[in-house]
C-alpha cells in the first residue's frame, strides 16, 4: 500500500513498522509535523501518535474504530496551545456515496490506480477471494 500511495501521487510515505512514525513525519516536514493526519487503523497507539505528529493548527481525523475501545488520552493544553482539531467519520453517508459515484462517472477523479483487478460477475467467488487477501487493495466486479 505504501508503494501504491507513491504511485498515485503521495510525496512521501511512512512505514510505521520500520521505526518511529512520529520522528519520521517530523523529519520529512523539517520539524513542523503533519498538517493533516488520518488514522485508518483503530488503535489507541496510532491515535496518540497521530496527535503527536501534528503541526500547529493541524487536523486529525479518526477513520477507524478501535476494538476493544481505547480511550484517547490527550492533555487539553496540547489542543489549546497547538490549536489542533480532532474529528471522526465513518464514511457511510449516502450523500458521500452519491458524490463519489458522480465524481467517478464524470472522471473528475481517477480511481484506476486503486483497482487491483476487474472481474466479471460470473467469477464473483474468485473476486471475493482476491479482495479478501491482505495484499489486494480494491477489486471491481462488472455486472455484465
Amino acid at each position: 500500500r505504501l508503494e501504491r500511495a507513491l504511485k498515485v501521487g503521495a510525496n512521501a510515505v511512512v512505514d510505521a513498522s520500520a521505526g518511529d512514525p512520529v520522528a519520521k513525519v517530523k523529519e520529512l516536514t523539517e520539524g513542523r509535523g503533519a498538517r493533516f493526519v488520518i488514522a485508518a487503523f483503530g488503535s489507541g497507539k496510532v491515535n496518540e501518535q497521530a496527535v503527536q505528529m501534528l503541526d500547529q493548527a493541524g487536523r486529525f481525523m479518526i477513520f477507524a474504530a478501535a476494538y476493544p475501545p481505547t480511550p484517547l488520552t490527550i492533555d487539553p493544553n496540547t489542543i489549546h496551545h497547538k490549536e489542533i482539531v480532532i474529528s471522526g467519520t465513518n464514511g457511510k453517508d449516502a450523500n458521500d456515496l452519491r458524490l463519489a459515484a458522480k465524481m467517478i462517472s464524470q472522471r473528475m477523479i481517477n480511481v484506476a490506480p486503486a483497482i487491483e483487478a476487474v472481474m466479471p460477475f460470473k467469477e464473483l467467488t474468485s473476486a471475493l477471494d482476491i479482495a479478501s487477501r491482505g495484499d489486494t487493495y480494491r477489486v471491481v466486479v462488472k455486472m455484465d
